[in-house]
């Protein structure tokens, strides 16, 4: 024969080595998976450890000093604590203007003088506030505030206009912009109507959803949904300690002192599960930006 025929044992042992080249194969096969587990696993702890010491910051927009012609103060306190409390960076802005009126808030009669919004603000802001056309966009994740009857007043004139108000040409620039970017916008007690006028249907827009509380006899400013809705806007009914969510516009509120019988610790629950959620959608969509 010109080859010579292999023995029995000769084959085996070839097998033997074949076999052995095709388990090693697997082996570093699976080895090189675990190893791209590992990395990607470690990769993820980096970016999540990284992602975590991101800060997070807010605009806080104040109206004055005061239930009946400013900022709601309980409102404007909860929001820092708030703020505080789940580590978000913020500063404050105004409007260097004239406020509407001037209330005397311990007989609610109006007051013969002028005070400038901006001064007064700061009195929230302890002294740290700046002009709203300083405020820019970009350098922010989300904008809040306070409601008060400085928001229906001296942001816009809700108060005296109704459904046929005007929104003063910075806040409504303001609004405008924060939606463009997609960054979401907190509005807490009447601040929400600024959103129904800037957005609604009957302004050209989209209309939004929003939350001005319910209606009955601990609701004494229920009127306000009706206007809104005349808007071309959804009005959700929601109790002081809950809020409502465009997913939509990114529009956030709750109704605090739109409830006449809450107490500022419902005030505060209603505004901290508030900024809680906001401030649990920005880090999903940062970390997801991160991973991606």
């Amino acid at each position: 024969f010109l080859f010579k025929q292999k023995t029995a044992y000769e084959m085996q042992r070839g097998l033997v080595g074949s076999e052995m080249c095709i388990r090693d194969r697997r082996r570093v096969h699976g080895i090189l998976l675990m190893i791209k587990r590992l990395v990607s696993q470690s990769f993820s702890k980096v970016c999540a450890a990284s992602f975590a010491t991101k800060q997070i910051k807010a605009a806080v927009l104040l109206a004055g000093c005061g239930v009946y012609d400013g900022s709601e103060i309980h409102e404007a306190v909860s929001i820092l604590i708030s703020l505080a409390k789940h580590k978000v960076d913020y500063n404050f802005y105004s409007l260097n203007k004239k406020q509407f009126d001037v209330i005397n808030h311990t007989t609610g009669e109006k007051m013969n003088e002028q005070r400038n919004v901006l001064i007064e603000s700061a009195r929230i802001a302890r002294g740290k506030i700046e002009d709203i056309t300083k405020l820019k966009p970009n350098a922010y994740d989300f904008l809040i505030l306070p409601g008060g009857f400085g928001a229906a007043k001296n942001l816009c004139n809700f108060a005296v206009k109704g459904p046929d108000c005007e929104i003063e040409p910075s806040v409504k620039s303001l609004f405008e912009e924060f939606r463009a970017l997609k960054k979401p916008i907190g509005l807490l007690c009447i601040s929400p109507v600024i959103a129904a006028k800037a957005f609604g249907q009957k302004s050209g827009g989209s209309g939004v959803q929003i939350t001005l509380g319910d209606e009955g006899e601990c609701w004494p400013n229920a009127g306000a949904i009706k206007a809104c809705e005349s808007l071309g806007n959804a009005l959700i009914k929601k109790d002081v300690t809950e809020f409502s969510f465009d997913k939509d516009n990114l529009i956030y509120s709750t109704p605090c002192y739109m409830k006449g019988t809450a107490s500022p610790y419902d005030v505060f629950l209603g505004v901290d599960a508030m900024i809680e959620n906001i401030v649990k959608r920005i880090k999903e969509l940062q970390f997801n930006l991160l991973i991606h």
